[in-house]
């Protein structure tokens, strides 16, 4: 389930869709409300990160979606900045690159490590839960 639970991003949220429109925050355990809101959010990163010239196959961009999903799009911006002044990191791949990055320093804190343990645990482990359903000739 989706947790869309901070006052401030379930604010952000809500102005997504019109669907969302009489949402109260009280009511923000709704497990229909919540999902539509993760994909609102999740289509909200998807249409910014096309605009901030990420590319590359699928992969690469779900995990830029995720983490700007999970960690906030000011930050992964950040980050890709970061990758831009060290030698071998292109801005533009996630993995073994941006990943490693942190725009606040060297210091590795436990929100960045709750942040790329996400993008990984959904990417590599708790997709292929659905990959016989992606795979599936409709």
């Amino acid at each position: 389930m989706a947790q869309i639970t901070g006052v401030g991003s379930f604010n952000a949220i809500k102005r997504l869709s019109a669907d969302l429109s009489s949402w109260k925050y009280g009511e923000r355990y709704d497990p229909r409300r919540q999902l539509i809101g993760m994909v609102v959010y999740d289509r909200y990163h998807w249409d910014r990160l096309k605009m901030l010239n990420v590319s590359g196959d699928l992969t690469n961009m779900i995990a830029f979606m995720l983490s700007a999903y999970n960690g906030g799009l000011g930050s992964l911006i950040k980050d890709r900045k970061m990758c831009l002044g060290v030698a071998g990191c292109d801005s533009s791949l996630w993995f073994d690159n941006v990943e490693k990055h942190r725009f606040m320093g060297r210091v590795k804190t436990r929100a960045f490590r709750i942040n790329r343990d996400y993008v990984r645990s959904i990417v590599y482990v708790r997709s292929e839960k659905y990959d016989q359903y992606l795979n599936e000739d409709r």
